[in-house]
């Protein structure tokens, strides 16, 4: 029985040890993926990859003065002592949570008292992603707006809200759980950043699951009606539409009715842009009805297309790439 048990000790540590070795090699490679000033947001330099995936990151701390041979004090000398991140929070990390999610700990943040919210350089991501006035914006200026949102226009903005998707990966942030546009806020950390952050990578779409499951439990806890915006519900629902997996083809069927529904609430004078929304609810629902996921991710995960699906990214023609007609833009991309 002792035998027993040490060989199958000896065989779930190996098992252990290659998932900690390949856990660390992916960890490098993204590190590696990253440019200098996303890396400079996590606290490390491209030198420090290597050695911060592996033992931790190396900081500086004042843990007393540093005396001279001859028993003085050196004054304005400190020691330094070396604090590290254990790699285990690395690994874990990549076994389910977010890529060097365990890093963020490193950078600045703020907490704000009052409400609780993690702030990053002094904006907080309601505010930042629905500025004030914004109901009463004229028509070009909402359109502005959108081309923000869904046209690529806020990514160069996002780097310094790296922070604050790991935070909300490793669930940090899940106190923002508790009122309504708070909750949403952290829907548009975990469905929108991510794609303007890590777009064209396996990264952009790794918190979908996490944004699918917030935004349904706000759907029957009542924060989802509790919201007064089209936009704030549009944004509520997109990610029951990004978030791929079983059920999805039904998830598709109440994006379809919940835009509908937004169309009708809409104000006139920017009822059209929720009117193409509705139509790209629509599009992607037909889209999975009959691909069952979305082909033009095939290649970024590393998936096999089958033909059909190829011939249909030949094609180009995807949803999130469409544009309405005239001064339009789009209000929901995939």
């Amino acid at each position: 029985m002792r035998f027993i048990k040490h060989a199958f000790g000896s065989l779930r540590r190996g098992v252990l040890a290659l998932a900690a070795a390949a856990g660390e090699r992916r960890a490098v490679r993204m590190l590696r993926s990253f440019d200098s000033r996303a890396l400079a947001d996590i606290g490390i330099k491209r030198g420090e990859i290597d050695f911060a995936v592996r033992h931790g990151r190396p900081s500086e701390g004042d843990v007393g003065p540093v005396w001279r041979a001859s028993g003085r004090r050196q004054p304005g000398v400190l020691r330094k002592k070396p604090e590290r991140v254990p790699p285990l929070h690395v690994i874990l990390l990549l076994l389910g949570l977010a890529p060097v999610g365990a890093l963020m700990s490193w950078g600045p943040s703020t907490t704000n008292a009052s409400t609780g919210e993690l702030r990053m350089y002094d904006k907080q991501v309601y505010d930042f992603w629905f500025p004030p006035g914004l109901g009463n914006a004229h028509r070009e200026t909402f359109r502005r707006r959108i081309e923000w949102w869904f046209a690529g226009g806020a990514n160069a903005e996002l780097p310094p809200f790296t922070h604050t998707l790991m935070a909300a990966r490793l669930g940090r942030l899940d106190h923002w759980l508790a009122t309504p546009r708070v909750r949403l806020a952290l829907i548009i950390v975990l469905d929108q950043f991510p794609r303007g952050l890590f777009a064209g990578k396996a990264d952009a779409y790794a918190s979908d699951p996490h944004a699918l499951r917030i935004a349904e439990e706000g759907l029957w806890n009542g924060h989802y009606d509790a919201l007064t915006q089209p936009w704030e519900k549009t944004f509520f629902f997109l990610p029951m539409g990004h978030a791929e997996g079983p059920g999805h083809l039904h998830r598709l069927d109440r994006v379809v009715a919940l835009a509908e529904n937004v169309v009708l609430d809409a104000p006139e004078r920017f009822r059209m842009y929720y009117q193409f929304s509705l139509s790209q609810a629509r599009a992607n629902r037909d889209l999975i009805a009959r691909f069952g996921r979305y082909p033009h991710r095939n290649d970024i995960l590393g998936r096999a297309s089958t033909p059909e699906e190829s011939e249909y990214v030949k094609t180009g023609n995807f949803v999130h790439l469409r544009r309405p007609p005239a001064e339009q833009m789009p209000v929901a991309a995939e």
